[in-house]
């Protein structure tokens, strides 16, 4: 798995399933989660802040993506990216086109548990013609789960998939291996911080100007990117 094609993935994590299978929590999670990705045999961690259905993803200092804030409102379905070297920022729908294609493959657990950041995290299996994802799951964290069934798709799901999501089960440590078993992506939640948050994380910050998409990219050669965020 090439690493421009993880990193959208780790930014879809948090969002996906909220558009997909709410959580059932009672105590909904308001505060910072830090995720490690190792590929290749480099870490890299990426941020999340998260309140009601406001998310903030802090991409990881490497790659295309560099630096780069994505912000998503998963009630409205939508998402914003910041241009800090423009001050600008562009909106789009988070919801993607369905696929009509049934994915091959199953979810099951194997029955096996592990203490993870203090939750109890039981152990799933996702098999497909392409690979396996071993995710520990927890439940109760009260972060609404993602990814597990594809970044930010509405097509069909697994056969076991809506159990494991259920109840707002999270994905403590996702697994990814390729056909032949070969381990490709580890990903580990490896912070999970309670605390209350500004509504300014979700939003632009104050003087910056939307981008007009049809206008095409600001500048020669500007990528969406770069540190952003709010004194």
């Amino acid at each position: 798995m090439k690493l421009h094609t993880i990193l959208p993935l780790v930014a879809a994590l948090a969002v996906s399933a909220p558009v997909r299978a709410k959580s059932k929590a009672a105590d909904p999670f308001e505060g910072t989660m830090t995720m490690q990705m190792t590929h290749a045999g480099r870490d890299m961690n990426t941020t999340y802040s998260v309140k009601g259905p406001n998310v903030r993803v802090e991409m990881p200092a490497v790659g295309p993506h560099a630096g780069g804030v994505i912000i998503m409102n998963t009630a409205a379905e939508t998402m914003i990216m910041l241009m800090p070297a423009q001050q600008m920022y562009i909106e789009m729908p988070m919801r993607q086109p369905p696929t009509a294609k049934t994915p091959k493959g199953k979810v099951v657990k194997t029955g096996k548990h592990e203490k993870i950041l203090g939750y109890d995290a039981e152990e799933w299996r996702i098999e497909t013609d392409q690979g396996t994802v071993d995710s520990w799951i927890a439940k109760g964290v009260g972060i609404a789960p993602g990814m597990l069934a594809g970044p930010m798709s509405r097509g069909p799901r697994l056969p076991g998939e809506d159990e494991m999501l259920k109840e707002g089960g999270f994905p403590l440590r996702s697994i990814f291996s390729d056909a032949e078993g070969h381990e490709s992506v580890r990903m580990t939640v490896t912070a999970i911080e309670r605390k209350a948050l500004s509504d300014a994380l979700f939003k632009p910050p104050e003087g910056w100007k939307k981008f007009d998409r049809g206008a095409g990219m600001p500048g020669s050669g500007s990528a969406v990117g770069g540190h952003a965020g709010h004194e």
